[in-house]
């Protein structure tokens, strides 16, 4: 055989398997607690993909993925000043636990606001508004009845948070009020 035949097969056979190798390193794994997103050219015409557990190819140098973390975030926050309706203050301190949401219709919103974000990011997202519709829902209240119906506080303070969550692809997990008191 002749020499060039052999270096242009052996060169082609080094392409094949380094071709290979790729294909395969792009084959990527989703764990159960991650959503992947692949955003790029994607097939169906769409901005991205979503996979939530199992794996999918991503095409190189015209796909790229990234992942929504599932594990859920632990806020607690300890000791705010909130004022009623009939003027009052009322300390409360709260622990809310949320995470994103894998319901397609709010995923969408967590890809579009949250992806590449840090946990430290999103963390203080969720107590900052945690403590704005804690403001809210207690500013429209008597501080009488804040303290009478603890259960219709939270209940209300979860409802008016999920609201905004729903926005960035949040859902609340918890919401539990641990000391609430009125300040003289």
């Amino acid at each position: 055989m002749d020499d060039s035949l052999l270096i242009f097969l052996g060169a082609f056979g080094l392409m094949l398997v380094l071709w290979i190798v790729v294909l395969f390193k792009r084959l990527i794994k989703c764990p159960p607690d991650k959503i992947m997103v692949i955003y790029g050219k994607i097939e169906t015409g769409e901005l991205y993909k979503l996979v939530h557990g199992g794996r999918a190819f991503v095409w190189p140098i015209i796909q790229e993925y990234d992942f929504l973390d599932l594990t859920p975030y632990h806020v607690d926050i300890n000791s705010a000043m909130y004022i009623t309706e009939d003027n009052k203050r009322v300390r409360m301190a709260t622990t809310i636990k949320a995470a994103i949401s894998t319901d397609p219709k709010y995923t969408m919103n967590a890809v579009e606001r949250l992806l590449g974000c840090s946990r430290a990011d999103i963390t203080h997202l969720v107590e900052d508004i945690s403590i704005g519709r804690s403001r809210e829902v207690l500013s429209k209240m008597q501080s009488e009845e804040i303290l009478q119906n603890l259960n219709k506080v939270i209940t209300k303070i979860s409802t008016e948070t999920q609201i905004e969550f729903n926005k960035i692809g949040l859902v609340v997990l918890s919401l539990n009020i641990s000391d609430l008191r009125l300040i003289q």
